[in-house]
């Protein structure tokens, strides 16, 4: 469903992307505020 979506056109802003082994520190930014777009996780 959420293909779907993107693939219709959706856009998602991602401001900043932290790899797995820095979650705690993926969470301490997004806690913060003043994000504009999405904190994500890499997991390879």
């Amino acid at each position: 469903m959420l293909l779907n979506a993107v693939n219709s056109g959706l856009k998602i802003k991602v401001n900043k992307v932290f790899p797995f082994t820095q979650s705690i520190e993926a969470y301490r930014f997004a806690e913060k505020g003043g994000v504009i777009g999405k904190v994500a996780i890499e997991i390879n």
